[in-house]
């Protein structure tokens, strides 16, 4: 199962394609000093190189999908890209549902 993106890695993924290259620079700067709850700040010299993949990559690694999904949302807001953050956030949620329901199959 490893390597194969889940729907959350693929809803972070498209939320950072949605962005301009400029905007893709403040969010390597956001994450490499980034002070927000418990989530860690990702040295400068993991980011700095990275493309759309790897930033989502090495965010999902540091963090695990949900928070990664989390700490972008926070970081967009403040970064005033509020459709962007809302739209990611409700698909969140639809997401945690679904992945929530798939768990409960599972089990059965």
């Amino acid at each position: 199962r490893r390597g194969t993106p889940t729907s959350l890695a693929i809803l972070l993924l498209h939320s950072l394609e949605e962005l301009t290259e400029d905007e893709l620079t403040k969010i390597k700067y956001n994450l490499i000093y980034l002070a927000y709850e418990k989530y860690q700040r990702i040295p400068r010299g993991q980011v700095e190189k990275l493309d759309r993949m790897g930033i989502a990559d090495m965010m999902i690694r540091s963090y695990g999908e949900v928070d990664a999904l989390n700490v972008i949302i926070h970081i967009l807001k403040k970064m005033n890209l509020n459709d962007l953050a809302q739209r990611l956030s409700k698909d969140l949620q639809k997401g945690n549902r679904i992945f929530n329901h798939s768990c409960f199959l599972s089990k059965l």
